[in-house]
């Protein structure tokens, strides 16, 4: 996605569309949430991708001519990939119901939270393998590769990708205003992040 070539980036938007499917939230296990939004920024124009701090302002570059059949795959990857990482998970791990209590299949009720672990950074509560975000004065800020629905919230709205998520809603919003097919391509990308903040806001 960071190739100098349009055409190779576009062809990598479509691997990550398959994968997508393929895999699922899986893609976003090790840090690929961060390098996955980072890369569709890149394509799609937008400044302040490759920037790992929080916070602040950052500066949109959306190109004079949008040229609506290379940027529309884009936005449609982007779009899914929000929608996968971010979706709410409804009786997974960890989230047992009162529907779930009474399991069909014989297992034990809390079968789910002594099964091996599903995701690859289980002992992420220990930050033995945090991630450096930005060094100051006050000392260096550490912080974990977003594993869960939770922390890729929290690393949006207010965490290493808030560069980001910033950059997204400026350059989302302009391409908004445009109108079109591209304008309403933007909005549906727009009212997951919109909701994402929210859902930050109030934890």
């Amino acid at each position: 996605m960071t190739h100098i070539s349009s055409d190779i980036r576009a062809d990598s938007t479509k691997f990550l569309d398959w994968l997508l499917g393929a895999s699922g939230e899986e893609v976003f296990s090790a840090g690929g949430w961060g390098v996955c939004l980072r890369g569709l920024c890149g394509c799609l124009g937008l400044g302040g991708a490759a920037g790992g701090s929080g916070g602040g302002g950052s500066n949109v570059i959306v190109p004079k001519i949008q040229d609506g059949r290379i940027a529309l795959p884009h936005l449609a990857v982007l779009t899914k990939v929000l929608e996968v990482g971010l979706a709410k998970r409804v009786g997974g791990e960890g989230e047992l119901g009162v529907e779930d209590r009474r399991r069909p299949d014989g297992l034990h009720v809390s079968y789910e939270a002594h099964k091996l672990p599903s995701r690859s950074n289980v002992y992420a509560s220990l930050g033995l393998f945090d991630t450096l975000v930005s060094v100051s004065k006050e000392g260096a800020l550490w912080e974990a590769e977003p594993e869960d629905r939770d922390s890729r919230i929290r690393y949006l709205t207010g965490g290493a990708g808030r560069g980001v998520f910033d950059s997204l809603i400026l350059g989302l919003g302009r391409l908004k205003k445009g109108g079109g097919e591209m304008g309403r391509a933007a909005g549906k990308v727009l009212v997951v992040l919109e909701a994402a903040d929210r859902e930050g806001a109030a934890a």
